[in-house]
């Protein structure tokens, strides 16, 4: 897979004249038509500007894993690692899966601004740190970041020029039986997180891609998304990521 680095782009000098196939040195009438198809492709290799992918979709649809699998494609991107104030599942890794922050914690650091954006969801607090993204943007890395679908709203209402995707399962009793495999929570909770999902499902038209994560082909999956990255990295114009200054300071 390409790298994403921004920096890997040169050009070679602009000779002083042409010469012809058989040596001989000719006028120089084609230094400025060269020359200037030389400047606009150069400045077309050099605008590779960093670019924020959001990746969303219903719980239960298997975003963790598939984020997974794409870091082994793009090392090099930033992988913003979302904050959480609940407990830890079996099988999960702080600071891979999440940050698992106590109340208190989580809490102050909403008063200090830290988070760009941050809710309650199922009674715990969730939120994606502001300075992450705003680090890896700076160093010239693709930013990922992986948030519910409230969430994903809110940093596309509060970011400019992201690029969103959207993952669906294969149907609705897949993703059912998906949650039900958790084993986590009790049919009430599974109940509400089902309904939940149901409205997300509603809101995927609002993303700029979406993607279907069907069971037992998620390397499809992975390479839907690869699609939209490299799509990403190539397109003619491309806007700076702009993150505000000043953020909500309460849930």
């Amino acid at each position: 897979m390409p790298s994403l680095s921004m920096n890997d782009a040169t050009t070679p000098p602009v000779p002083d004249a042409v010469h012809s196939p058989d040596g001989t040195r000719t006028e120089g009438k084609f230094v400025e038509i060269r020359a200037r198809g030389d400047d606009h492709i150069r400045r077309a290799m050099e605008n590779r500007t960093p670019r924020l992918f959001i990746i969303s979709g219903p719980s239960g649809v298997g975003k963790d894993s598939v984020l997974e699998k794409l870091n082994s494609q793009y090392p090099d991107a930033r992988y913003v690692v979302t904050a959480t104030s609940r407990a830890m599942r079996p099988g999960e890794r702080d600071g891979t899966h999440y940050r698992f922050l106590d109340r208190a914690d989580f809490e102050r650091q909403i008063d200090e601004g830290q988070f760009l954006e941050h809710a309650l969801v199922y009674d715990n607090l969730y939120g994606v740190p502001r300075q992450d993204i705003v680090d890896g943007l700076a160093a010239g890395q693709h930013v990922i970041v992986k948030v519910d679908v409230a969430g994903a709203h809110t940093l596309r209402t509060l970011i400019g020029n992201t690029v969103s995707i959207f993952m669906l399962p294969e149907s609705m009793d897949a993703l059912l039986n998906r949650l039900r495999a958790r084993k986590t929570e009790d049919p009430e909770i599974l109940a509400r997180r089902f309904r939940t999902a149901a409205a997300e499902i509603d809101r995927a038209s609002e993303f700029d891609y979406v993607v279907f994560n069907r069971g037992g082909r998620m390397a499809e999956t992975v390479m839907s998304i690869c699609s939209v990255i490299e799509a990403e990295k190539v397109r003619a114009i491309q806007s700076a990521v702009t993150i505000p200054e000043q953020l909500p300071s309460t849930p």
